[in-house]
């Protein structure tokens, strides 16, 4: 597009610079006159003098006219590249902006995926973690309430046990179900010596790796269990060094 001052793209004239355009005009004309007017003669010099003055003030003018309209198109044209600018990277951030132009090129961000909600694990676990201390705990009190009762082979409680029969009868209490033979020896979970705790079964193995002996872990290197003829259920050491932990519970 083309403004009435001859430059594209402002939209708007530049009233200093017609001015000085008229005033161009104006001076040229009065030149014209003035030397048709009087007569060749170097003695009258000075109407031809000063209107040549005021031409050239006049085109100093419209120099002037031109350097602020040049000077306003490239403010006009720096802002525009500037909001531009400014609305790709909003766009890019996913800042809405207002509606969209085809001066950004730039398609509209998609809206960020849903993010998934996580079940309360923690929770749970903690709650797990909270039963499985009190049944280990239940475990070693039972242990101890059916301390003192004597060993017979192949005893299964409440007066007498033997070993087996024993750690079979205390943790079907707590609901875990154990044969009562060396079978034991498979049941729960392998645990290290030093990760041990109070109320895992102890397994007594022999050189060929057969069960011959079980108790209940009781901490340090202590176990309840029924350990043989003429003794009675109760606390007592881990006398073997060919011993395993199992998590039951």
């Amino acid at each position: 597009m083309m403004t009435p001052s001859g430059h594209p793209g402002t939209g708007r004239t530049v009233p200093g610079r017609n001015a000085a355009r008229i005033a161009l005009v104006l001076g040229a004309a009065a030149v014209g006159t003035t030397l048709l007017a009087s007569p060749a003669s170097a003695s009258t010099p000075t109407p031809v003098t000063a209107t040549a003055a005021a031409a050239t003030a006049a085109v100093d003018a419209v120099a002037a006219a031109d350097s602020i309209a040049a000077a306003s198109t490239l403010a006009e044209s720096t802002a525009t590249a500037s909001t531009a600018t400014a609305s790709a990277a909003a766009q890019n951030a996913g800042v809405a902006t207002g509606p969209a132009t085809a001066t950004t090129g730039l398609a509209p961000l998609s809206a960020p995926a849903a993010v998934a909600k996580t079940a309360p694990l923690t929770k749970v676990t903690v709650k797990q973690v909270a039963q499985v201390q009190t049944r280990a705990q239940k475990v070693i009190a039972l242990a101890r309430q059916y301390s003192g009762r004597a060993y017979r082979w192949g005893a299964a409680g409440p007066s007498a046990f033997d070993c087996t029969g024993f750690t079979r009868y205390i943790y079907k209490k707590v609901g875990v179900s154990l044969p009562h033979s060396g079978a034991q020896g498979v049941k729960g979970r392998k645990v290290a010596r030093s990760s041990a705790r109070p109320g895992d079964l102890v397994v007594f193995r022999d050189s060929s790796g057969r069960v011959f002996h079980a108790g209940i872990y009781a901490g340090g290197n202590k176990m309840y269990d029924a350990p043989t003829y003429g003794k009675k259920t109760g606390l007592h050491n881990i006398w073997s060094s060919r011993v395993e932990f199992r998590r039951l519970v």
